[in-house]
């Protein structure tokens, strides 16, 4: 998932999270739950997906590159 549809979700999830359940905004709160479900969803995956291929030493979950610049950790 690229960077931007992420950082997307977590301002979407921001934003509607802080709305109130009265009244016509009820849809943006359940809104809001979904794509904060999404989000979780895709740092679950992302997460997993790197402890996986750290383990195996390969790809085994695909993940995108964001930018060309890579960190080194060690």
């Amino acid at each position: 998932m690229p960077a931007y549809r992420r950082k997307l979700l977590v301002l979407l999830t921001i934003g509607d999270l802080q709305r109130g359940p009265e009244g016509p905004v009820a849809l943006y709160v359940k809104v809001g739950g979904y794509v904060g479900l999404a989000t979780a969803t895709a740092a679950w995956y992302v997460a997993v997906a790197d402890v996986i291929n750290d383990a195996f030493g390969g790809t085994v979950f695909p993940l995108e590159r964001v930018g060309k610049r890579t960190v080194n950790l060690y």
